[in-house]
């Protein structure tokens, strides 16, 4: 191995008079392929040019013996069924809203003024499940957790799980302006109160499910 640093102290070069001494610590970052091999061999090299009728260039050489590297103990956590849980609920919130966009348009009632804005909350619907769809599964199915090991680092999850929480409010958010701008003009009282249960209740499940998902997920090799 190479170190990765190292700090002497006294600092090199130096001077050392007789019964003085040095003493030199390197840092060295474990690799996978140390892992795989099983062990580190940790070698130090001093030189030296003295004086005084003695040889000069002295090489000392320190040799430990075989260090076992322990692979990490990491906690596996299978995130698949929560994968599709909140893919299926995007999917659902934006269903919600596509049925609203689908009845005004086809009503008879609908002016060019409505019509435009069905179709730019289309777009928007249409872009928000892709998004959501996206970030789902730009998750990793097994999220691990190794705690400190040297080998591994750790990657946050959280920034992913805070996009998901907006993207699903957003959806929730336009099929609730849908209901209040067009829901008395085009759809029945009852058919607006299932709506809002109904986009409530998704809402909901959403929040309490992507909760479940691991803020952090660490890295090894």
């Amino acid at each position: 191995m190479i170190a990765d640093s190292i700090v002497c102290s006294p600092p090199q070069p130096t001077v050392l008079n007789p019964n003085e001494s040095m003493q030199c610590v390197a840092s060295y970052k474990i690799t996978q392929d140390d892992i795989d091999r099983g062990s580190v061999e940790n070698i130090a090299y001093a030189r030296s040019s003295v004086v005084n009728n003695t040889p000069s260039n002295t090489k000392i050489v320190f040799l430990s013996k075989d260090n076992p590297i322990e692979p990490p103990q990491c906690n596996d956590t299978d995130i698949i069924e929560d994968q599709f849980l909140l893919d299926g609920l995007v999917m659902s919130q934006a269903a919600l809203a596509e049925n609203i966009i689908k009845t005004v348009l086809r009503s008879n009632k609908a002016k060019p003024a409505d019509k435009r804005q069905m179709l730019l909350a289309r777009s928007r619907t249409s872009s928000l499940k892709s998004l959501g769809w996206s970030l789902i599964w730009g998750l990793p199915r097994i999220v691990k957790n190794c705690g400190s090991h040297s080998s591994c680092s750790i990657v946050s999850l959280q920034e992913v799980i805070e996009k998901y929480k907006r993207n699903s409010n957003t959806l929730h958010q336009i099929t609730s302006n849908l209901l209040s701008n067009f829901g008395r003009r085009f759809l029945r009282a009852s058919r607006v109160k299932t709506v809002k249960r109904k986009a409530a209740q998704l809402r909901n499940l959403s929040s309490q499910i992507i909760l479940r998902i691991p803020s952090s997920h660490s890295v090894c090799g």
